[in-house]
Parts: C-alpha cells; structure tokens; sequence
C-alpha cells in the first residue's frame, strides 16, 4: 500500500535509495568544486529535494526531461535549504 516502504526483491527502498543519494551529494558538496551529474530520473528528484530543503514527500514534484540540465547553485549553508534551483528542463 506505500511504495515508499517496499523494495523489489533484491532492491532497495525509497528511503534506503534517497540515504544512499544523499549521502553520495553530501561527498560532492565537500569537495567545494562544480560538479554535474548524470543520473536516472528517481535520483535527480531526491538531489533536488533534498538540496532545496523540501521534504522526501517532494521528489515526485519533479520531473526531468530527456535532453536538457538543470543548475542548482548551492550556498554554504546547503542543508538548511539555502540553495537556488537556477535552471529546471533547459
């Protein structure tokens, strides 16, 4: 009845996927340099959810098109939610 508590057999669930690409940006931020990163939907929308601040619940409020990028300027402060979705499907 939640998808979000149920994996696949042998998968992982949504909030195993969301700690694990969370855990991946927060590795990228420390470094302090520019970064893209190319990715399935399903991670793209938990990145932008989580840098923007919003709740888990969010992810599916985005949608990523084939063939475009998405710029998401991210401040110091980045887990409080102070970061800029700057560009979205261009």
């Amino acid at each position: 009845t939640d998808w979000t508590k149920s994996a696949p057999l042998g998968g992982e669930t949504f909030d195993e996927v969301y700690a694990r690409v969370t855990a991946f940006v927060d590795k990228i931020i420390a470094k302090g340099e520019d970064a893209a990163i190319v990715a399935h939907n399903g991670p793209l929308t938990m990145i932008v959810a989580y840098l923007l601040g919003l709740d888990k619940k969010f992810v599916e409020s985005f949608y990523f098109r084939h063939g475009c990028y998405s710029v998401i300027a991210v401040d110091n402060g980045y887990k409080k939610g102070l970061n800029s979705l700057e560009f979205f499907n261009k």
